[in-house]
């Protein structure tokens, strides 16, 4: 007599209880991925040399709590952080922990010192970590600012000549284009 058959049914009822196993841990026991939402507020189009805002609002939509939250900014080429050196290409904020269905917001203000007739790229993100748990998350949300014309025309008119010694009159004239 062949013992095909038994040995067929064990195997098929070892992989009935493997599966079994495998779908009661990812339905009941997994801990599920956060559920973050980043959402972005920034103006369409600014002046050169104005200042404007980036609001970055954070909310957890997860059932647990997200720890050592962080905002990251990328600033892209020719806009400042207002108040900080213009070398500075990031921005950040330590945001801390967020409770289950917390919330919050930061703003930004920035302004743009070159770049007339250009898109400027933000990339912004969100670092955290889980309570339970040493794997660090990051949600993305990218935001685009078109630079227009300068804020501030200047007009300086000088004399066609001048003779050594001799006194000349300069007339600057400037117009603030900003809203």
């Amino acid at each position: 007599r062949s013992r095909a058959p038994i040995w067929i049914a064990l195997s098929l009822l070892l992989i009935a209880i493997a599966g079994g196993a495998f779908g009661y841990y990812y339905l009941f026991l997994r801990t599920p991925p956060p559920n973050v939402g980043l959402s972005i507020t920034q103006p369409d189009h600014v002046m050169l040399g104005e200042p404007f805002v980036i609001d970055v609002s954070y909310e957890n939509n997860s059932d647990q709590i997200l720890k050592n939250a962080e905002l990251l900014l990328t600033l892209p080429e020719g806009i400042s952080l207002l108040g900080a050196p213009d070398a500075k290409r990031f921005a950040s904020v330590t945001v801390g922990d967020i409770a289950q269905s917390g919330f919050g917001k930061h703003t930004f203000t920035f302004v743009a010192v070159k770049g007339v007739d250009s898109v400027k790229h933000f990339d912004i993100k969100m670092k955290y970590s889980l309570e339970k748990g040493t794997s660090q998350f990051e949600r993305k949300a990218p935001a685009d600012v078109a630079i227009g014309a300068p804020a501030l025309a200047v007009n300086l008119a000088l004399p066609q000549s001048i003779v050594g010694g001799q006194h000349f009159d300069i007339a600057l004239d400037y117009r603030n284009d900003s809203v």
